[in-house]
């Protein structure tokens, strides 16, 4: 009997928490300003690139919900000493990933919320390039370049209506981009998204 009551109580529990939770789903579009950072500083090459793809929510309470998204997203990066060092060089990479971001959202009210969460980013084409300025430089010439990539996000979000969600967000990643070069992804990007499923 106690276990039946158990039983009883569990399903109750899961059937009033999935009444609680709310699911959107639809697509997102944006531009970002991206680059490197190097040695903790944060650096962005003069590079703008887009990203698209998938969006979701998760609504859990009035004021927290989740956010998956799955994205395509190409960068660019560039680092180097300056020249006359005798180790000078330059250092250009072109990437594209498939991004797979989380953020925790927290809304003040039906139109702003801030959020924060992890990301998760899959390397699909890249280009590099090293460019010597002296003879004496000798940068490898084989580029070990990581296909997985860990950051985070941190963001502003403004929705002007119930279909339509702008998000402003920074992104640092703790990941090498490459072996070679102690330089990591940094990202400033602005997007748009509309919910199509709700």
């Amino acid at each position: 009997m106690k276990k039946i009551t158990l039983l009883l109580i569990s399903l109750f529990s899961f059937y009033t928490l999935s009444a609680q939770i709310e699911y959107k789903f639809g697509l997102k579009g944006g531009v970002h300003y991206s680059g490197f950072s190097d040695d903790g500083s944060f650096v962005l090459a003069d590079s703008f690139g887009f990203q698209l793809g998938l969006i979701s929510e998760i609504t859990i309470s009035n004021k927290f919900s989740l956010q998956p998204e799955l994205l395509y997203s190409e960068r660019k990066g560039q680092d180097g000493t300056k020249p006359g060092d005798s180790r000078s060089y330059f250092f250009v990479s072109e990437r594209s990933y498939i991004d797979l971001p989380i953020g925790v959202k927290y809304s003040f009210s039906d139109k702003f919320h801030i959020e924060l969460g992890p990301q998760l980013s899959f390397l699909t084409s890249d280009k590099n390039t090293i460019t010597p300025y002296s003879t004496n430089s000798n940068p490898d010439s084989e580029l070990i370049v990581n296909d997985i990539d860990f950051s985070a996000n941190l963001g502003f979000g403004y929705s002007p209506t119930e279909k339509i969600i702008m998000q402003l967000r920074l992104n640092y990643g703790f990941s090498k981009v490459v072996e070679t070069f102690d330089v990591k992804n940094s990202m400033v990007s602005l997007g748009i998204g509309y919910w199509i499923f709700e």
